[in-house]
């Protein structure tokens, strides 16, 4: 996979929960090592993506090197797939009873040693 089709897959914005003021956008297209300040894209490269999945959750996680740095963070997509249904039930064109599932998706960061910091979500 080239570094132009990884960019392709990571969603360029996230949200950050603010507590009861609700949500505020935030660009993933930076470095989120502490302390560097990077937030050119070009000096930002994908290395590789890791998928898994199972019934209850999909996680994508992209491995990102930072050239203005010279360190590499990891930006980690977790989709809950069963998080609740919709409250109100729609009947479909063929009168079929549609009870919708639906799924939230949290954003990490796992900075070069690892850490986990949650960020947001998408």
């Amino acid at each position: 996979m080239t570094e132009k089709d990884l960019w392709d897959e990571i969603p360029y914005m996230g949200y950050i929960a603010l507590g009861r003021r609700g949500m505020e956008k935030i660009e993933l297209t930076q470095c989120f090592i502490p302390g560097c300040e990077n937030k050119n894209i070009e000096k930002l490269k994908p290395i590789k993506k890791e998928e898994t999945e199972d019934e209850v959750k999909l996680v994508q996680t992209y491995s990102i090197h930072c050239e203005e740095c010279n360190k590499t963070f990891k930006l980690s997509f977790e989709t809950l797939k069963k998080v609740a249904r919709k409250k109100k039930r729609s009947i479909d064109e063929n009168n079929e009873d549609q009870n919708e599932i639906l799924s939230m998706g949290l954003i990490y960061v796992f900075d070069d040693n690892g850490k986990k910091m949650h960020l947001g979500f998408f």
